[in-house]
């Protein structure tokens, strides 16, 4: 992933503190913003740009892709509500 599953939020401040904005979705029978609750969640998602997980969607094929699942869904939960925490920041 590339990414610091330990701590999406340091990841969300450094990509924030740099410019980018991005707020992060997984696939599945549709796509997914993890986090994202109301309509004014994803406006703020809107203002930025979408990074997608690939390589998951909602039919797990063993324990080991369940666990990719879970962590992209769980990193993308933590960072995106981290975004939208600090958007009028």
């Amino acid at each position: 992933m590339g990414k610091n599953l330990e701590n999406p939020e340091q990841d969300a401040k450094l990509d924030r503190e740099q410019g980018n904005i991005y707020c992060f979705s997984t696939a599945g029978y549709a796509r997914h913003f993890p986090g994202i609750a109301t309509k004014a969640d994803y406006k703020i998602c809107k203002h930025g740009a979408e990074k997608q997980f690939f390589g998951n969607s909602d039919v797990l094929m063993n324990d080991r892709h369940s666990k990719a699942f879970y962590d992209v869904h769980y990193y993308a939960l933590r960072y995106n509500s981290y975004v939208v925490a600090n958007a009028s920041e």
